[in-house]
């Protein structure tokens, strides 16, 4: 994650169903949240995070039952 300013967020999922993506302080308060469709074929987002204080976060991907999470490490 060494760029300040666009994390890209890539995944597979259900075509055609809605995902949650959600990101978290390291003490667990939710500071970012989006509902995306996922389309056919590998899913692809953009955030902008240049406004995001340096510090630990964790990336949560949610679709139906299935969930993924990532420890990201944001520096300025």
């Amino acid at each position: 994650n060494p760029n300040n300013s666009v994390l890209h967020i890539q995944a597979l999922g259900i075509p055609g169903q809605n995902a949650l993506i959600s990101l978290y302080s390291i003490d667990g308060k939710r500071v970012w949240e989006r509902n995306v469709e996922m389309g056919n074929g590998p899913f692809r987002y953009d955030m902008q995070v240049c406004d995001f204080a340096a510090g630990v976060y964790i990336l949560v991907l949610r679709q139906g039952s299935a969930k993924e999470s990532r420890k990201l490490v944001f520096e300025k």
